[in-house]
């Protein structure tokens, strides 16, 4: 189940803030718009990869009335997240973990609350392009392709910008 965000190519009863039931059909594709990042090692292959906070475009193979609006599909791409989040460790100068995360994360089951971020250097863009040094207590805005990973979470980073 999900929340429309945006609407393509105008898919008949189904408008911005419908939540809806989706399926995937076992002949669905899944790719990644990966934008230049090196996204090595983390998977969107099928169903089990999808994870609360994922922003994801479908197509629409066909939709029947709700609520919620069903719709069927074959093609499932990654898009990129967007969020806000407190540095609550630094692992390394590309890799530090974020918590205070939105209540989209921390209320979903099982619970969100913590994601790693991976800053990909010559790939990540800063703000002012100056990049950043990730220090505990930070809160940064974050844009990247986010992965279900163990023991937590994955955030590529596309853009970063300290608060």
């Amino acid at each position: 189940t999900g929340v429309v965000m945006e609407v393509e190519g105008g898919v008949p009863g189904v408008q911005v803030g419908n939540e809806v039931q989706v399926t995937i059909r076992s002949d669905a594709q899944f790719r990644k718009d990966e934008d230049g990042l090196d996204t090595t090692g983390l998977s969107f292959a099928s169903g089990a990869d999808l994870l609360v906070g994922q922003v994801v475009k479908i197509r629409p193979r066909s939709t029947a009335a709700g609520p919620p609006i069903a719709i069927a599909t074959d093609r499932v791409r990654l898009r990129e997240t967007r969020l806000t989040a407190t540095i609550k460790s630094v692992v390394n100068s590309t890799t530090f973990v974020v918590g205070d995360l939105p209540a989209l994360f921390t209320s979903a089951t099982p619970a969100i609350s913590e994601l790693e971020v991976r800053l990909k250097p010559g790939e990540t863009e800063f703000e002012d392009g100056v990049a950043v040094t990730p220090a505990v207590g930070d809160i940064v805005s974050l844009r990247g392709l986010l992965f279900r990973a163990d023991p937590r979470p994955v955030l590529v980073a596309k853009k970063v910008r300290k608060r």
